[in-house]
């Protein structure tokens, strides 16, 4: 499972993601039942060049998916974004079919920080491209936490945005520990280039951001008529 949140700003780009994968492992494939194997994975690549990064969320094709994008010289040489689905729908129909489980890659361009653009497939369905110039989470969709971004996302420099993509996956965490976790991968896009951010999973920052929040909104909320 995987949670992940990116933010454009008013000078780039801020994604940040957890690092828990868990692998399910079956017996036969008609059994119903499966171990699982959690693990540690920085979920966002980019590019040899460093023009272009992905994150990725979903089945374990996602991983091979996103790889595939940012070291394709086709992809990093389009010229327009239809051109650049081409080269995606290509890629994919190399993959071969994927499980009934959504895959979902945030794919980012340096030379395009103005939006983030979404690419979402299940299985042998076409997949869709979706523009964001705000913000958007990702992955498991029942997640409380991303209504943290969508109410006090602004249009504000990357590196004033960090506080509000470490609450939100705080928050993720808290709400479903067992899936979600591992520490936190942050990556600052701008123009200049990339700057990598890694929050240990005992971090004391993470729970802080949390308790910080509750406290400050915790008067609001139980307000008492004594």
């Amino acid at each position: 499972m995987t949670f992940q949140v990116a933010l454009v700003g008013t000078d780039g780009v801020l994604i940040a993601s957890d690092r828990r994968s868990i692998y399910f492992s079956y017996e036969s494939d008609d059994d119903p039942c499966a171990s699982s194997q959690p693990s540690e994975v920085c979920k966002i690549v980019r590019s040899e060049s460093d023009e272009v990064v992905c994150a990725f969320a979903g089945s374990p094709y996602s991983s091979s998916i996103a790889k595939a994008i940012v070291d394709s010289a086709e992809f990093l040489n389009a010229r327009t974004d239809s051109d650049r689905e081409v080269v995606i729908k290509s890629i994919l129909g190399k993959q071969g079919k994927g499980p009934q489980q959504r895959d979902e890659i945030i794919i980012v361009r340096k030379m395009d920080l103005g939006h983030v653009v979404v690419l979402s497939r299940k299985g042998y369905s076409d997949p869709t491209f979706t523009e964001c110039t705000t913000q958007i989470c990702m992955g498991n969709n029942m997640i409380p936490a991303r209504f943290i971004p969508r109410h006090f996302w602004r249009k504000r420099p990357i590196a004033e945005l960090e506080p509000l993509a470490l609450l939100t996956l705080s928050c993720a965490v808290w709400e479903e520990k067992s899936m979600i976790g591992g520490g936190f991968d942050f990556l600052f896009i701008t123009a200049d280039g990339f700057k990598p951010c890694h929050y240990d999973e005992d971090d004391p920052r993470i729970e802080q951001a949390r308790k910080s929040f509750e406290k400050a909104a915790q008067p609001m909320i139980c307000t008492s008529n004594s």
